[in-house]
C-alpha cells in the first residue's frame, strides 16, 4: 500500500456495537407511513439502459425487503438502539450468503433501500414534520448498524458458518 500511496487500512469490526442514540418517533413514525414512497424510490433507480450489477428484483421480493428494511430502521429510531433490531437484518445477509456469489445482490439492494430512505428522511425533516433532534444523524447511525449486520450475516454465511 505505501509503495502507491495509500493510506493504511484502519481496523473496522462489524461486530454489534451496544450504543444508545436519541429516540426518533416522529422520524420513525413518519418513515413508516412513506414506505411505499421509499419503494418508489427504489424502482425509479433502476432503469433499462443502464445496467446493474445484480439482477433486478421482483415487484413483490423489492416490497418485502422496503417493509423489512423500513421496520428495522423505525424499530432502532423508535427504541434509541441502533442494534436492536440488527438480527433481522443479519438473517437477510446470511441468507444471501448461502447463496453464494449471486446472493451478493443482497448487499447492493439493502444500498439502494438506506438510500430512499434517506431521501424520505430528509424530505421529511426538510418539510418540518419531523422535530426529533439529531433525527439525521440518528438515522444514519442505524443504517450503519443496519448494513453492517447485513455484512456480518452475509459474511458468516460465506465462511460456512
Amino acid at each position: 500500500m505505501d509503495e502507491i500511496g495509500a493510506p493504511a487500512p484502519r481496523r473496522f469490526s462489524i461486530r454489534p456495537a451496544r450504543t444508545e442514540i436519541p429516540k426518533c418517533p416522529s422520524l420513525a413514525r413518519e418513515l413508516n407511513s412513506r414506505s411505499d414512497a421509499v419503494i418508489e424510490r427504489v424502482i425509479a433507480g433502476y432503469d433499462p439502459m443502464v445496467p446493474t450489477i445484480t439482477q433486478v428484483p421482483g415487484d413483490a421480493e423489492l416490497r418485502r425487503a422496503a417493509t423489512r428494511f423500513v421496520r428495522v430502521v423505525t424499530g432502532a429510531l423508535e427504541s434509541g438502539n441502533p442494534s436492536a433490531f440488527a438480527g433481522r437484518a443479519e438473517v437477510a445477509g446470511y441468507r444471501g450468503g448461502l447463496q453464494g456469489e449471486r446472493g451478493g445482490g443482497v448487499l447492493v439492494e439493502n444500498t439502494r433501500l438506506a438510500i430512499a430512505v434517506l431521501g424520505e428522511a430528509e424530505d421529511a425533516i426538510a418539510s418540518g414534520v419531523v422535530t426529533d433532534d439529531h433525527a439525521m444523524e440518528c438515522l444514519l447511525a442505524v443504517i450503519d448498524s443496519a448494513q453492517a449486520a447485513v455484512a456480518r450475516g452475509y459474511g458468516l454465511a460465506s465462511e460456512g458458518i
